[in-house]
């Protein structure tokens, strides 16, 4: 087996985890930002990028609100 064929079934996933709450989303904390994400199926665009300040938050929230999101991983 060539490095290359290793290479490939090393990041090929062999099973998926489970889905334990589907209304989950997450968001990746920054300094100045954040990048937020949805499953797919809710949003068009499922992850978006938002600034730190009173505003954006405020628009985050109702974008997982009008995403049907109950839960969110930091």
């Amino acid at each position: 087996m060539s490095k290359l064929d290793r290479r490939k079934k090393s990041t090929t996933p062999s099973q998926s985890l489970p889905v334990i709450n589907p209304d989950t989303a997450a968001v990746d904390i920054g300094a100045t930002l954040m990048f937020a994400c949805v499953p797919a199926d809710r949003d068009p665009e499922p992850i978006r990028r938002f600034e730190a300040f009173t505003e954006d938050l405020l628009a985050l929230s109702s974008w997982f609100k009008g995403c049907g999101i109950n839960t969110v991983a930091l």
